[in-house]
């Protein structure tokens, strides 16, 4: 997650420079029919904001009656980096003040506690990627946080009997070599009903399993054994569609039968689909990659996207190098809400 700061600015940077155009609805192809029109904005000059908070991840968010709040931070148990109460929220009658407050003035919210090892429920780590708020609720505070999760080994070994977890064998160094290692991140839903004060872990909704970890000697990429993550999301029509990280083998991972560019297929920003209704039981979808170019699986509701698959690569536009170690990018699209 350190690297995400720096990522998302640079998704920022790249979402406004294709935003910034003036419209050219003939050259484009867009057609304004009826009412709709092509939507356009403007930059303006602003002061700079200092955030006075921990943050690392997504700025979810979500206007509550006449207040907006923002959820930045991290929350859980975590063996490598230590566990973290910084997930909190900071409200105010619009962004610059939210942005704006003080540390105290950030609330920590009432979150469920991380489960014993080896029993169902919460573990490891959270971030709140985005805040998906339920229109059906008049006064704003029933909330959906898809969130971003990390596990290791001992936060969450492997269950012969349900196939959950991992296993501590040839497992891959995380950022600090030696010291610490790689996470594995998965993608849930929490939800709360009065407007973020408190939350309620509804489950996973995206996971690799073991099977997919990319491990010694073949992963160098300190950040991540494999799993799906990052998420950002949108909701359209009956559906919340999610765009997030693979980071994973796309397929079964054998040491004897790697293969680096079948690696590289599969490190990409992927779709997937929940339906609005199962929000409140999301049911954890195995992550089946990108490989061959195939339709999407992990999705819910029994629905299949095709890829969009944006595929991670170094400076020069070819996939990253195996024998030397790097810090891979986290996606973290930015989608208005």
């Amino acid at each position: 997650m350190v690297v995400k700061q720096f990522n998302l600015l640079a998704f920022a940077l790249l979402t406004i420079l294709l935003g910034c155009k003036a419209p050219e609805n003939e050259k484009s192809g867009i057609v304004e029919t009826g009412s709709f029109k092509v939507p356009t904005f403007k930059l303006i000059q602003t002061d700079t904001f200092k955030f006075n908070n921990f943050v690392d991840c997504n700025m979810a968010e979500a206007w509550v009656g006449d207040t907006f709040r923002i959820f930045p931070g991290k929350y859980g148990e975590d063996p490598v980096w230590g566990a973290a109460k910084e997930l909190k929220f900071s409200s105010g009658r619009n962004a610059d003040e939210a942005f704006s407050n003080p540390a105290s003035a950030y609330i920590a919210p009432n979150m469920p506690k991380n489960a014993p090892t080896s029993t169902p429920g919460l573990h490891g780590a959270v971030w709140f990627e985005t805040v998906y708020q339920d229109p059906k609720d008049v006064s704003g505070k029933t909330l959906y946080a898809v969130y971003h999760n990390e596990n290791y080994p001992e936060t969450l070994p492997f269950d012969e009997k349900t196939g959950e977890g991992y296993i501590d064998k040839d497992w891959p160094l995380g950022l600090t070599d030696r010291i610490t290692p790689a996470a594995v991140c998965r993608i849930g839903i929490m939800k709360s009903t009065d407007g973020g004060w408190s939350w309620e872990n509804k489950g996973l909704f995206l996971e690799d399993k073991q099977p997919r970890m990319i491990l010694k000697p073949h992963n160098t990429s300190k950040t991540f054994a494999g799993g799906v993550g990052d998420p950002s999301a949108v909701a359209v029509g009956d559906h919340l569609y999610l765009f997030y990280g693979e980071y994973g083998y796309p397929g079964t991972y054998d040491a004897k039968t790697y293969d680096a560019k079948t690696e590289w297929s599969g490190q990409c920003i992927s779709v997937a689909r929940i339906a609005l209704s199962d929000l409140e039981n999301p049911k954890a979808r195995q992550s089946d990659g990108m490989a061959k170019g195939s339709m999407r699986h992990g999705t819910v509701s029994g629905s299949r996207l095709l890829p969009c698959k944006f595929q991670w690569t170094n400076v020069v536009g070819q996939p990253h190098p195996q024998l030397v170690g790097f810090i891979g990018g986290h996606p973290s699209v930015g989608i208005p809400t």
